[in-house]
Formats: C-alpha cells, sequence, structure tokens
C-alpha cells in the first residue's frame, strides 16, 4: 500500500492536507506497479516550487515498502538511472523500518536561513536497507519559510550483478 499525504500552503496561510492512498502496490515512474528486487526504480516526490508565508511543516510525505534483495547501492536522485545533484528548500527524511534493521537518513539543504547550500547527490542510503520488504517513510520539509522547492525524486535500488 502506498500512502501520500502533500500539505500545500497558500500565501494567505491557508493549509489544505490531502491523502491518496494507492493499493496495486504503488507506483513507479511509468506508473506501473512498483518493482521489487533487482534494478527498481520508484518516483518519491514530484517537483514542486511554491512560495509560502509559513515555516517548520511537512510538504511532502509518502510511505510505502519495498522488498529488495541484496542491494549493492540504494540512492535518492533525479532520475531512474541514479544520478543527479539536486537542492531541497529545506531538507528531506528517510526512515526505513525492518525486523532486525532499518534507518534515519536525514539532509538539509537551509544553512542558516540566508541562502540554500550548494546541490548535492545522488544521497546514498544502502545502509539503511536490509534483504527483503521494507517500510519507507520519505518526507520533505521546510524550516526557514519563504519557498518549498524541490526537483523529481526517486529511490533507485541497484541490485548485485
Amino acid at each position: 500500500m502506498l500512502i501520500r499525504r502533500f500539505r500545500l500552503c497558500g500565501a494567505a496561510v491557508t493549509c489544505a492536507v490531502a491523502a491518496i492512498v494507492l493499493s496495486a502496490g504503488g507506483a513507479s515512474a511509468a506508473g506501473k506497479p512498483m518493482t521489487t528486487g533487482a534494478n527498481s526504480c520508484t518516483k518519491i516526490a514530484d517537483a514542486l516550487h511554491e512560495s509560502t508565508s509559513t515555516s517548520n511543516f511537512t510538504f511532502h510525505e509518502i510511505t510505502f515498502d519495498i522488498t529488495v534483495g541484496n542491494p549493492e547501492r540504494v540512492v535518492i536522485a533525479t532520475s531512474c538511472d541514479g544520478t543527479g545533484a539536486f537542492v531541497i528548500d529545506d531538507g528531506l527524511e528517510m526512515t526505513v523500518s525492518k525486523h532486525g534493521g532499518g534507518g534515519t537518513v536525514t539532509e538539509t539543504w537551509h544553512g542558516t536561513c540566508n541562502g540554500l547550500q550548494p546541490a548535492r547527490g545522488p544521497i546514498d542510503v544502502t545502509d539503511a536497507f536490509s534483504p527483503g520488504r521494507n517500510t519507507v517513510r520519505f518526507r520533505l520539509f521546510d524550516i526557514c519559510g519563504y519557498n518549498i522547492t524541490n526537483p523529481d525524486l526517486y529511490l533507485v535500488v541497484q541490485q548485485h550483478a
């Protein structure tokens, strides 16, 4: 099951929260069911750029299950080939849970709220995953206000050959 939550805020600080629940195993970058095992690519965020007058809130959140074999590399990237540096205004957090393992990865680009840090990525999150079924919670958040920005983002799993 894939659960997506979006929080959209306008200039008048009017916020709306919507939740979409998709069964059929989630959706990949091509709109097909998520793959499991070798070399999968799952879209985890659509590109967004909006102004906001609020700060300190989650503006995108998605939770899904993904089954991996023995991954050589798992990255958050801007394309399904596992490449691409990016900036998020202001940060991302990914938590992976699995019986006997898991972890949390947090990255921020806000500096001291006086300008974004340089682009970086892809972000290697391999150590957070274990063979088998993993539950992933991915969120994008704002700290400073003014803008919320992110590119299309994908979770790319590359298996050992």
